[in-house]
């Protein structure tokens, strides 16, 4: 059994949940959530979702007209969105330290705070130089959100329903990802500019304030047995005891930055859809795999979390590949989805497993850690991908790979080595 199974899911002595023992509750082990830890999932959900709800709208959509708009160069476009991603993925670790020693719930506050101000000044400002420092803050905000929700979540849900605990979060994530660039496009038409939606956006990061104040838990995160004090010591210790998990989510997300910036122009090339086609089309799927999220993130409960994961990242790895290799639309719905249905299926149980097998005094550190990893992961594959998409067409043996293609085809390489790092029994085990 993991230290922090040894420690118990330890809760804070305010907490509402009725500890484990209690007579309320059947002793044995049950993989169906209790309704205390339900009201707590839900009030995650809305503060997780509007979050990611609102950081669609400005990022993905709302940011790059708001540059024509005032008339900068699009260059800074992909300065701006990289800001975003460089300040969340270096500090999504700090802040999951920082949240081992405060609680989750400061430093889920923290974010937005920020990102209310960041919204609200950015329509005001036309300086290229501000903007960048908006972003940055915006970075801070959202790696301050996730690390500790995900820790959030491990301090409050034992260990046998903890993946489907973590599926609550993909499924807020991923309504956020669907409906964002919808609700931005419709605000902006409605209103003829983009600064409709930054407002939108500060009234989101508002009643997202409230809702975790009146709702989310308060306290420390857990009791700590061993007493031991959380410092820079402690996790590098914990940073080295987990190379090949961060290794592996590194390769996974460099894979996936390769293409985010590609994903739209190489559908409107290659399948020939219109803009307004394509964000139509990723509704439906977004919306269904968000419903899956929970039965398919909780199976890592039921079938074991490892197996969990390679099934998930075997469907994702033959996704991508059919990808390049069919070129219907229906080859794009289908395999987009699949691709959808195995991130719901494997990300619930790979957090489960980091938070089970660290201490539970380095919980936040751990998923920080993850986070960091792959915020990189995903900064580097988008400054790659731009080169890999700009090259011509060639043959390899006898395949042709066909120009704008090759990020895909990098893609599918770089998921495929993830799956065959996971695939060793003891892989996804921290060292001692």
């Amino acid at each position: 059994m993991s230290e922090s199974a040894n420690s118990g899911s330890l809760l804070p002595e305010n907490d509402n949940t009725t500890p484990s023992n209690s007579p309320a509750e059947p002793k044995e082990k049950t993989t169906r959530l209790l309704p205390s830890e339900k009201r707590m999932l839900y009030a995650i959900v809305l503060v997780s979702g509007m979050g990611e709800l609102a950081y669609n709208m400005v990022n993905t959509s709302a940011l790059p007209v708001f540059v024509k708009d005032i008339h900068l160069s699009t260059v800074w476009i992909s300065y701006l969105v990289a800001a975003f991603l460089l300040a969340e993925g270096i500090l999504k670790s700090p802040m999951g330290l920082l949240s081992d020693h405060t609680g989750r719930k400061p430093i889920i506050l923290l974010a937005p705070c920020i990102s209310m101000f960041t919204a609200l000044a950015t329509v005001h400002l036309h300086n290229p130089i501000l903007l960048l420092i908006l972003r940055l803050l915006d970075g801070v905000a959202a790696a301050a959100l996730w690390p500790a929700t995900f820790s959030l979540i491990a301090d409050r849900i034992p260990e046998e329903r903890r993946a489907v605990g973590m599926s609550y979060f993909n499924m807020a994530y991923l309504v956020g990802v669907a409906l964002g660039p919808a609700i931005s496009g419709h605000l902006d038409d409605q209103f003829h500019t983009p600064r409709a939606t930054f407002y939108a956006a500060a009234v989101l990061f508002a009643i997202m304030l409230a809702v975790a104040v009146f709702l989310l838990p308060g306290g420390r995160a857990v009791h700590h047995e061993d007493g031991e004090a959380v410092n820079l010591k402690t996790f590098w210790s914990m940073l080295n005891a987990m190379p090949l998990l961060l290794g592996t989510v590194f390769l996974l997300f460099g894979g996936i930055g390769l293409i985010i910036p590609y994903v739209k122009l190489f559908s409107m090339e290659r399948y020939g859809l219109s803009e307004s086609s394509f964000g139509n089309m990723l509704i439906a799927p977004a919306l269904l795999i968000a419903a899956l999220s929970a039965p398919l993130g909780g199976m890592g409960d039921r079938i074991g979390r490892p197996l969990a994961v390679r099934v998930g990242l075997a469907i994702c790895t033959a996704a991508f590949w059919a990808l390049i290799l069919f070129t219907s639309r229906w080859t794009l719905l289908i395999m987009g989805t699949l691709i959808g249905v195995g991130f719901v299926t494997a990300f619930p149980s790979f957090i489960a497993i980091v938070t089970m097998h660290c201490p539970s005094r380095l919980r936040g550190s751990a998923v920080g850690a993850i986070g960091t990893a792959q915020g990189v992961g995903a900064l580097l594959g988008v400054v790659a991908g731009g080169k890999l998409w700009e090259m011509r067409s060639f043959a390899l043996g006898p395949f042709m790979v066909v120009k704008h293609e090759l990020p895909f085809v990098g893609c599918a390489v770089l998921v495929t080595l993830a799956l065959a790092a996971l695939l060793p029994r003891q892989s996804m085990k921290l060292s001692a």
